[in-house]
């Protein structure tokens, strides 16, 4: 395709730290050890819209099991989303305007951040989890923006 960019993205993070009130050197829960993305945007210029899709993989992050010996030893799932978007470019009201359309996790991936534990344990010994998600598996978005230009034509000095 003529019109069609692409990238790829990698990042390798090795870390520890001993934060507050860690009791030993650990992989902090934010951090995920490999993300991925491959961003696709492509230009059609017979009906002036750009057509896009990125993808986004990282891998699991640790998190504190209170059910498991040891230290920030769970794992969460991989994270992944395939997200798509298209813009318009046209004029409203003789004013630039773009018409913006997206969705995020369009395949609608089970996403999971961590989990939240009660606060003691239940009749067997062990705590209730509760998986912390996003509220809607996918996210639609659409925006419409317009750009105000109240020059006049040929009016570009500054004030005195």
């Amino acid at each position: 395709m003529p019109h069609l960019d692409y990238w790829v993205s990698y990042g390798y993070l090795d870390t520890e730290r001993r934060y507050r009130a860690d009791p030993v050197a650990n992989v902090p829960t934010f951090a995920a050890r490999h993300s991925l993305s491959v961003v696709a945007p492509s230009w059609v210029p017979k009906i002036h819209t750009q057509l896009g899709a990125t993808y986004a993989h990282t891998g699991p992050r640790s998190y504190q099991d209170p059910n498991q010996p040891g230290y920030n030893q769970g794992r969460t799932p991989a994270y992944q989303d395939l997200s798509l978007n298209l813009s318009y470019l046209t004029t409203l009201a003789g004013q630039f305007t773009i018409l913006h359309v997206a969705l995020s996790n369009a395949l609608g991936q089970p996403q999971i951040f961590g989990y939240r534990y009660a606060d003691a344990p239940a009749a067997d010994g062990q705590y209730a989890r509760v998986a912390q998600t996003p509220g809607p598996p996918r996210m639609p978005f659409v925006g419409l923006f317009v750009s105000i230009n109240n020059q006049k034509a040929g009016v570009n000095e500054a004030p005195e």
